[in-house]
């Protein structure tokens, strides 16, 4: 989203982490198209190419989103899961599919989660300036948020967080970590959202 302009004055780009919203345009919405194959991600085939003309900065600063699908704990104890046993790699997907499988239905079909614990990490301008002159014209902290390891299992999202944050103290980045468990009254799973 670089003006063309600031290229042609030789000003090298600068990394700064935002977080964008994208909007497709309601004519262009194929997540309920019945001739997409399930689970294909084509629904939203069109981001990569609109992404720059349908996308907008809504907040600046944000290191990291994690979004946690979970069921309440009167749920999970009921099942002797663990809460976040819908989701242990992040990822939630209620579609059934468009032909039925060999399987048994799974409780996550047709379901929303009941939980959903969002956390977002967020740094202060000044660090984000630090951090832009340090890293010239690489990206900055890309080492630190390009851990293969960090959010890959739910389970791990306590640890997860404390390498985190271990990792921006390094670095000297002063940062704030905002999280919040919000209920899906819509769902009608088991005991509903605890509430």
């Amino acid at each position: 989203m670089r003006p063309d302009y600031l290229t042609a004055l030789g000003k090298p780009p600068s990394y700064r982490y935002r977080m964008y919203e994208y909007r497709s345009p309601t004519e262009r919405n194929r997540v309920y198209d019945p001739s997409l194959k399930t689970g294909s991600g084509t629904w939203y085939g069109d981001f990569d190419q609109n992404a720059p003309l349908r996308s907008r900065a809504i907040a600046n600063n944000i290191l990291m989103l994690v979004i946690s699908p979970q069921l309440s704990p009167s749920d999970a104890a009921s099942a002797k899961v663990s809460a976040t046993s819908i989701a242990p790699a992040y990822t939630y997907d209620s579609q059934y599919g468009g032909t039925l499988p060999n399987r048994p239905q799974l409780s996550t079909d047709y379901q929303l989660p009941p939980l959903v614990m969002v956390t977002l990490v967020a740094m202060d301008e000044g660090s984000a300036i630090n951090l832009q002159l340090e890293a010239g014209s690489n990206p900055p902290l890309e080492h630190e948020l390009s851990q293969s390891s960090l959010f890959r299992n739910a389970e791990r999202y306590a640890a997860d967080m404390e390498k985190l944050s271990g990792l921006l103290v390094d670095r000297k980045v002063n940062f704030r970590v905002f999280t919040a468990t919000v209920p899906i009254r819509s769902s009608k799973w088991g005991g509903g959202t605890g509430t």
